[in-house]
């Protein structure tokens, strides 16, 4: 199991030019970390665009079905638990 001192679990919804801004945050500003994104699905387009961004920033990507922000939220968590060994759940 991989170990990270910092791993993010990002919820989205649609929102394809944030998840960018946010990336490149975390880029500049955190060293040791890795970033999940939970992609709280609302169509394939949109999936299929915050897909090819996750691959570009060496992110992992899981697709779950949109039963709400709390629901994302703890199946990335469960995610993350089950592959990663890390100090902070973001």
């Amino acid at each position: 199991m991989n170990y990270y001192k910092y791993v993010f679990c990002i919820l989205t919804y649609r929102n394809t030019e944030d998840i960018k801004e946010c990336l490149s945050s975390i880029e500049e500003k955190v060293s040791d970390y890795k970033v999940v994104i939970v992609n709280s699905y609302y169509d394939a387009t949109s999936e299929g665009i915050l897909r090819d961004i996750a691959e570009r920033n060496n992110c992992d990507f899981i697709s779950v079905p949109n039963k709400g922000y709390g629901s994302g939220n703890n199946q990335g968590i469960q995610f993350i638990r089950e592959h990663y060994d890390y100090e902070f759940l973001i």
